[in-house]
């Protein structure tokens, strides 16, 4: 049994796909094409509400029959495209990236990638659009939907459609709620997760339960209805952004508009027509296999490219998407629905084959650490990359992320009392080991008190949830240092200019990297400045106040400046510029020194009004890197291998560079 077909609610799809697909493909006229997804969530409710609720009201509801059809519609495309997206996969990813591919592959075929996502990457950080199956996490929402509404709507629809309506209701308003909450302490997973994403469904879900009263509405008030609803959809995709950490109360708009379409855009209004007509319809009834396409096309492409590929090769891969997508729903979607199309037992089986053969290929492919055999650059790379973290520094990242500063780890070299400290974040975290080894012939050890995205300065708050747990680091490791005076000597480094400029990179040359505004610092006893230079100026004075204390309580202080960031994946950077070498003698790949000018001059300039003090090292990591091979530039390889990890931190070719400059830095004063 199914709800009678409308073809606007096709068009609606349409509606809902096409700006999405063009968001990612680069549309900056569109700013908001990403809430593209939220209306499909409204359809979906709609949908899958409608159905259920008709069948148990029949007495015709089966739980076996309800999850045959989502298999069908489901899983015979999405694992297509993900078989076709893990070939090319093999072929361009580097190993660490199809190690990262095969995680989110085994976690689509698991339903949870809306799960896994949450956990690794921001859904609008620039590194994400090489990420070919990240647009799944919409699917893993959806899934997790679907195992759980037909156990609460048949359970309440026992009691009559209106005690349905009620629940539904209450579950949606609370999810929305609880989204407002999340979007300004965890904007990650008020995007990713399913409770944060319930009241979506269930909008449309109250839709479906209520739907016997629309129609008794005038046909005018109807038009005016369906009118606002697509008027409020054209405005929330040109005046909305992600800047709004939707999906809170910003998405009523969007999803709002839907409603109205949903309800009253029939076959009698303009908007019921227009949505209604061909073009539309047939884009609506390809969506969901454009909607798979789109993401691995445009993620490879700019794998390709390192970057933004040119307008007319975006354009291309829009038009291949639909192509894809038509072959797809013709070849694929149609024949897998159609109940003539092999049995009840078979599609079960076939998908749970399918699905574990993905799960162990995935599976296999991270125990491989993807494969780096497959070519000698990606074999040269695995090698880097194997040398960028040992099994201590893994446990000492660990621990530091646990904020468990304590006695047993993070001494490098291992097995040595300690004689010197390091503090900072990410930066410092890669540098320790490199740090260790290089003081280690003077009989000395270093002590890491380090933790991603956390500036060594008290006082400190920030706008973004991975950085909540800060303001305790820092304590934790001052309070550490207070507790243990032996360590005389303290190398103090980070990531300098996020707190100033945001962790957004663009070093004009096509390598953009980072979300723009996440990572910028305020201070907690004072949140608010009337300008940016008041701002800078404050923060300057925490990250100088923390130096002078350190020096005040008789320690000797190594302040390491800011290394250059790239703005690239520097290592796949890197392996196409050999090829580039190789073809025509292209130069070492590296950045402006004036980019890193600009990017640095706040910081920096801060950092300068530290008054000279004999117990004061200063070492700028900008001397190694910059103006020596070429000048005006910063390389970023050396001799074929990366210098960079990714697109700001250091490797360990990179790190012995910067430890071996401390070392001689310490010498030259007498330190060691």
């Amino acid at each position: 049994m199914s709800l009678k077909y409308r073809a606007e609610i096709d068009g609606l799809r349409a509606v809902a796909v096409v700006p999405v697909i063009l968001a990612h493909a680069g549309a900056t006229w569109l700013p908001a094409g990403f809430l593209g997804v939220d209306v499909f969530f409204v359809i979906s409710g709609f949908l899958i509400t409608g159905i259920i609720a008709q069948e148990a009201q029949s007495g015709a509801f089966s739980f076996v029959a309800f999850y045959e059809r989502r298999v069908r519609r489901i899983l015979p495309a999405l694992y297509l495209v993900m078989l076709a997206s893990a070939f090319a996969a093999f072929v361009l990813l580097y190993p660490n990236e199809l190690r990262t591919f095969a995680e989110s592959v085994v976690a689509t075929a698991l339903f949870g990638s809306n799960i896994y996502f949450n956990g690794k990457i921001s859904y609008f950080t620039p590194n994400v659009e090489t990420y070919p199956l990240i647009h799944t996490w919409s699917l893993g929402v959806e899934e997790q939907y679907y195992v759980l509404a037909p156990l609460v709507l048949v359970f309440a629809l026992r009691f009559g459609r209106k005690v349905a309506l009620g629940v539904v209701a209450l579950v949606s308003l609370a999810s929305l709620a609880a989204a407002q909450v999340m979007s300004g302490i965890d904007p990650q997973a008020n995007f990713y997760l399913l409770p944060f994403r319930a009241w979506e469904l269930g909008l449309g879900g109250l839709l479906a339960l209520a739907s016997t009263h629309f129609g008794a509405y005038p046909r005018k008030f109807r038009q005016g209805a369906a009118l606002l609803g697509a008027l409020l959809l054209i405005a929330s995709y040109v005046a909305l952004s992600q800047d709004l950490n939707m999906p809170n109360v910003w998405a009523l708009a969007p999803t709002g508009g839907a409603a109205l379409i949903l309800a009253f855009a029939r076959a009698d209004t303009w908007i019921g027509r227009l949505l209604g007509s061909r073009p539309l319809v047939f884009i609506g009834a390809i969506s969901y296999s454009a909607y798979l396409w789109h993401q691995p096309l445009f993620a490879f492409a700019r794998v390709k490219v390192d970057g933004a590929p040119p307008f007319f090769v975006m354009a291309a891969l829009i038009v291949l998407t639909f192509a894809l997508a038509w072959a797809s729903w013709r070849f694929v979607e149609r024949p897998f629905r159609n109940r003539a199309f092999h049995s009840r037992r078979w599609i079960f089986g076939s998908a749970l084959a399918c699905g574990l053969a993905l799960i162990v290929a995935g599976r296999i492919t991270v125990l491989q650490n993807g494969f780096p055999a497959r070519s000698p650059e990606f074999a040269a790379i695995a090698d880097w990359q194997d040398r960028h973290l040992s099994a201590a520094a893994a446990r000492c990242q660990s621990d530091m992320w646990k904020i468990a500063v304590n006695e047993n780890s993070c001494v490098f070299p291992a097995g040595r009392a300690p004689t010197m400290a390091l503090l900072g974040d990410s930066h410092a975290d890669v540098l320790a080991e490199s740090l260790g080894e290089a003081v280690a012939p003077f009989s000395q050890a270093v002590k890491e008190l380090a933790h991603g995205g956390c500036p060594p300065a008290r006082g400190l708050i920030f706008n973004d949830s991975k950085r909540r747990m800060c303001p305790d680091f820092i304590d934790s490791a001052l309070r550490y240092l207070d507790d243990h005076k032996d360590l005389t000597t303290l190398v103090v480094f980070a990531r300098w200019p996020v707190p100033f400029e945001s962790e957004f990179v663009d070093n004009g040359e096509g390598g953009v990297a980072g979300v723009p505004g996440q990572g910028l610092a305020l201070l907690d006893k004072v949140p608010h400045f009337a300008d940016a230079d008041a701002r800078d100026a404050a923060l300057g004075k925490a990250f100088r106040d923390q130096i002078e204390a350190f020096l005040q309580a008789g320690r000797r202080v190594v302040l390491v400046y800011s290394a250059p960031e790239t703005g690239w994946n520097t290592p796949r950077r890197v392996i196409h510029n050999q090829f580039a070498k190789n073809l025509f003698g292209a130069p070492p790949l590296s950045i402006s020194h004036d980019v890193y000018l600009r990017r640095t001059r706040a910081v920096h300039a801060q950092l300068d009004r530290i008054g000279d003090h004999p117990n004061l090292l200063r070492v700028k990591p900008e001397e190694i890197f910059c103006n020596r091979a070429r000048p005006g530039r910063c390389v970023i390889e050396q001799d074929g291998a990366p210098l960079y990890l990714d697109d700001n931190h250091l490797n360990r070719i990179g790190n012995a560079l910067l430890a071996q400059k401390i070392v001689a830095a310490m010498k030259g004063k007498g330190w060691l």
